[in-house]
């Protein structure tokens, strides 16, 4: 696996976030506008997958934000609109986390690009981040693909689906080890399990199937 090309960060030179409560990361209009107008342009910018870079950005909004239910890990789902001086608008996923001291420092270390800034929330200074770098997050996914889970939000849905390998794969082991793979020309976000599997999480969303996943689809269906 590839570490990180990009350098460290430090914690300086973040922007700073202060909650009282994790809702108000879109409730409190304050900090929302805060984070569509200073946080997220400036982190969209240093990601991999955001095809946007050579455009200039007028605007982001979080079109829409919901709880996923991961038990003790606080994520929230994020649709982002991203709208440019000129052109079409892009609409892109962003699942977000509180990483605590000991996980945010190794995160600006290892993956600055995953850190949006820092945050005071509950008592504990950490780091707000893409919570596809966290474990509990990754484990989650494979969990529920494991499942072929249906979740059901207020004006959304996210559907799981997984092969009966992975089934029998989950079932049979009490840990898996989980790592996000890194490299300089990806436009998604991929996640290995055990050396064995290979997720890929599509961050720009559009009308229909990715072509790529059909793709990807078609062919491990061929190989079965």
């Amino acid at each position: 696996l590839e570490r990180s090309w990009q350098e460290s960060v430090k914690k300086e030179d973040l922007p700073e976030l202060s909650l009282q409560s994790w809702e108000e990361l879109t409730e409190n209009e304050e900090i929302k506008t805060n984070i569509e107008t200073k946080i997220l342009p400036a982190y969209l910018n240093k990601t991999n997958w955001f095809s946007g870079k050579q455009r200039a950005i007028y605007n982001c909004t979080i079109a829409e934000c919901v709880q996923l239910p991961l038990g003790d890990g606080q994520v929230s789902l994020l649709l982002l609109e991203v709208n440019y001086k000129s052109g079409l608008p892009e609409t892109y996923i962003l699942p977000v986390a509180f990483g605590r001291k000991r996980f945010a420092n190794s995160l600006m270390q290892e993956y600055p690009q995953a850190v949006l800034c820092e945050v005071k929330w509950n008592g504990q200074n950490g780091v707000l981040c893409d919570a596809f770098y966290t474990s509990f997050m990754q484990e989650w996914l494979i969990e529920n693909m494991a499942k072929s889970t249906n979740l059901s939000f207020e004006t959304s849905a996210i559907s799981f689906t997984g092969t009966e390998e992975i089934k029998k794969y989950v079932q049979k082991r009490q840990a898996i080890r989980s790592r996000i793979y890194m490299s300089k020309f990806q436009d998604n976000t991929a996640i290995t399990y055990d050396n064995n599997f290979f997720l890929k999480a599509y961050r720009k969303v559009d009308i229909g199937t990715n072509p790529d996943h059909e793709v990807s689809q078609y062919l491990s269906q061929q190989a079965q």
